[in-house]
């Protein structure tokens, strides 16, 4: 009881920006969006055991060496567990699609979207089965990400926060700085907005790029401790779901605002249910196929909410995740 308590904290507060979402068009979509998230939750719940009699027979099971000195140390744990998750997820988004996505330059931006993190399931699924070698894993989901830089349209600007802006502007002589002037040569730094806007342009899709590879493989390198890929993904989801209700409540409501909200509201709903069997003790293992999914996923998110900071919030999580565990594991080591 305390667990599903303490699993149900992180989405409080999104819960609550719900609530005060007055226009009924978008209350209709995002309530459809919920209903299908919390079905594809009960789903999730009810397939893992089946798919994982699947898993066993097939040869994809390991020991957990987190049990041992227990009596379960030794029973063989289903594997790949993440390729249900991954294909109820694509299962609401689609049927999300049917009631929200109308336009056709929109459903182009979707389908692409679902395709990259259609790719990344496929990727996870076969690197579970075959263990691929790292190269492919840097490799592929940079060719996975092409179509969401292909049909890219929003700003290739960075907002720079006021407490660095004084590092590109110099307000007493109302001109760049030397470091601003410096960064100028490479990128654009706009001067009427005295350090604000610093344009990458073509850099902003490499950004993007490399972003996919680092989403997917930031997931995976906490591979190994019952719960934490799934866990440490399902808060982070909720984070960026209360991040983008709170922009969309406050004047942004945009296509891209809403797209995203529906996007990571399956992937809740998802996870949550995987959570439920990879949680200490775990029954089943999620595998290479979550942690590329879920990569992809906030890849796709950062890609298409146009706000690049959103990108970078999303980084900044996950790599205070990564300083967290790796931390602790030297520590562990003394």
């Amino acid at each position: 009881m305390f667990d599903h308590i303490c699993a149900i904290l992180p989405l409080i507060p999104s819960i609550l920006l719900l609530l005060q979402i007055s226009n009924i068009q978008d209350s209709w979509i995002v309530f459809i969006s919920v209903s299908i998230s919390i079905a594809g939750y009960w789903l999730t719940t009810k397939l893992i055991p089946v798919i994982a009699q699947y898993t066993l027979k097939g040869g994809l099971s390991g020991k957990d060496l987190g049990k041992k000195g227990t009596p379960r140390a030794n029973f063989d744990v289903p594997e790949a567990l993440g390729i249900v998750t991954g294909t109820v997820f694509l299962m609401c988004t689609i049927i999300t699609q049917v009631f929200f996505v109308k336009q056709v330059d929109y459903l182009t931006i979707s389908n692409s979207a679902l395709f990259s993190v259609c790719f990344m399931i496929f990727l996870g699924f076969v690197d579970d089965t075959v263990d691929l070698k790292w190269r492919f894993k840097l490799i592929l989901p940079t060719l996975a990400s092409l179509p969401l830089l292909v049909t890219y349209s929003g700003f290739t600007s960075v907002y720079i926060p006021t407490q660095l802006r004084s590092l590109l502007w110099d307000n007493t002589n109302n001109s760049l700085t030397g470091f601003g002037s410096l960064l100028d040569i490479i990128f654009t730094v706009d001067k009427q907005a005295e350090g604000g806007l610093v344009e990458l342009s073509y850099w902003f899709m490499l950004f993007m790029g490399l972003l996919a590879v680092f989403c997917t493989n930031a997931i995976n390198i906490f591979a190994g401790i019952n719960g934490l890929e799934t866990g440490q993904s399902y808060v982070i989801g909720c984070s960026i779901l209360f991040f983008k209700l709170y922009e969309f409540l406050h004047g942004e409501t945009s296509f891209d605002h809403l797209f995203s909200i529906i996007m990571i509201l399956p992937f809740i709903g998802t996870s949550l249910g995987l959570l439920t069997h990879n949680w200490y003790p775990a029954s089943v293992f999620v595998g290479d196929t979550y942690c590329y999914f879920a990569g992809m996923t906030f890849a796709v998110v950062g890609k298409f909410v146009i706000t690049a900071h959103c990108c970078c919030c999303c980084c900044v999580v996950l790599y205070c995740d990564v300083y967290f565990i790796l931390s602790y594991h030297s520590f562990s080591a003394l």
